[in-house]
């Protein structure tokens, strides 16, 4: 009785079926390890902003005393710098009828992680008592040049 030759698979058969196989792996692969790069990259993302926002809220807290504040440091985990910009609301202020404003200010605070490299930039805004201005404009050399920050209004759609 001759073998049918219907039965089974041909060996040409079976490489091109692992060839497709190992493709299919190939690809996979590739994939899941794009996606476990782009994970850590994440990750370490989010531990410099959280480090960064840690550090801000340490030198710039609720209650500044200008006598204490830093300005920048440099450590084995970074290094920061935080910039002061007096904010300009006198077209705004003018349109709502109010007539000061002047002692708004904008908190820049850079950080660099040493580790990674990455870097985060973040802002807040602070109202500075008046009596405390003359000297946080000395220590900081800040330019007293209001028309710059106009542009914070705008910002908010004002």
């Amino acid at each position: 009785m001759p073998p049918d030759e219907s039965s089974g698979f041909s060996l040409l058969e079976a490489l091109i079926a692992l060839v497709i196989v190992s493709v299919s792996l190939g690809v996979l692969f590739q994939v899941v390890s794009g996606s476990l790069r782009l994970s850590a990259r994440a990750v370490e993302a989010f531990e410099v902003r959280g480090e960064a926002r840690r550090l801000f809220m340490e030198v710039l807290p609720e209650e500044v005393r200008w006598q204490d504040m830093e300005w920048s440091n440099s450590t084995d985990d970074g290094e920061w710098t935080l910039e002061v910009h007096p904010v300009s609301l006198a077209d705004s202020l003018e349109k709502t009828g109010l007539s000061s404003g002047r002692n708004l200010f904008r908190f820049d605070f850079s950080y660099v992680d040493a580790r990674s490299g990455r870097g985060e930039r973040l802002s807040s805004y602070r109202n500075i008592p008046e009596d405390s201005l003359p000297y946080l404009l000395e220590t900081a050399g800040v330019p007293l040049d209001w028309t710059e920050h106009d542009r914070f209004m705008e910002s908010l759609g004002r």
